[in-house]
């Protein structure tokens, strides 16, 4: 399973904009003690998330992912607080996946928003290595390499974002890795009416030839939208529409 609940091939180990600041990153295998740089207005994004509220109702987070050019990536994903993750192509389907309790995700949602909500208020550095490793089963771990380390962080982020998308505070910890990652660029724009900021991965987060761009609300951090371009393909275009709901009325089709 991928980044944002959609499956996509295994991140790639190699090396996507506007006046944004530039982050130069320190690898966590580099024993050093100087801090790591961090985009600015991330930072700021992520300290004014993290004093929201959390949710006061429901059980879980249902997002809905709409696909304008290949409905295999679009679907209906149920990430539920006590660590379950139940998907159905069709919003139809979904109850029967819940009452069946046809969890799919293994635990890497639970290990990804783990590593997000350690990077509220910890280091940095350890923060970065937690999200890298975290889809990995415990006691399995192998240590990314320095060139796939950025991509870790930048896909299993969007992870956690996506199936944390109720929660302010792994909103935050995502938001502050991301301002970790060297080159992603971030703009100002307006997606559906809403003041947006438009994330774009580059040369360290991604392969030659392939771009992702992340649309957040500028206000919340939630996450609106993505894009995945490669030559001679449809772009991947997937909208997000995340709600809170409880388990109970899910599996009863009330939703």
């Amino acid at each position: 399973v991928g980044a944002a609940g959609v499956v996509q091939p295994t991140p790639t180990g190699t090396p996507q904009a506007g006046g944004a600041q530039s982050a130069k990153t320190t690898s966590p295998t580099t024993k050093t003690t100087a801090p790591i740089p961090v985009n600015g207005s991330l930072v700021s994004l992520a300290a004014d998330v993290a004093t929201e509220p959390q949710p006061t109702v429901g059980d879980a987070t249902l997002v809905q992912r709409g696909e304008a050019n290949n409905p295999y990536y679009g679907g209906w994903d149920l990430y539920t607080d006590d660590g379950h993750y139940y998907y159905s192509l069709t919003k139809s389907g979904l109850p029967k996946a819940v009452k069946g309790k046809e969890d799919v995700g293994d635990g890497i949602f639970t290990r990804e928003i783990a590593a997000a909500l350690y990077a509220v208020n910890g280091d940095l550095a350890t923060a970065r290595l937690r999200m890298a490793e975290a889809p990995q089963l415990p006691g399995k771990v192998v240590p990314p390499g320095p060139k796939s380390f950025d991509n870790f962080v930048w896909d299993f982020g969007m992870d956690a974002l996506i199936a944390g998308s109720s929660n302010p505070q792994v909103r935050a910890g995502v938001l502050r890795l991301y301002a970790t990652l060297p080159d992603v660029t971030v703009t100002h724009t307006t997606v559906e009416g809403q003041p947006a900021l438009t994330l774009t991965a580059g040369a360290a987060e991604l392969p030659d030839g392939y771009q992702e761009t992340l649309n957040l609300n500028a206000d919340t951090g939630v996450p609106l939208s993505y894009v995945g371009t490669e030559p001679k393909r449809p772009d991947t275009d997937v909208s997000y529409k995340s709600t809170r709901v409880a388990v109970a009325d899910v599996a009863a089709g009330k939703f």
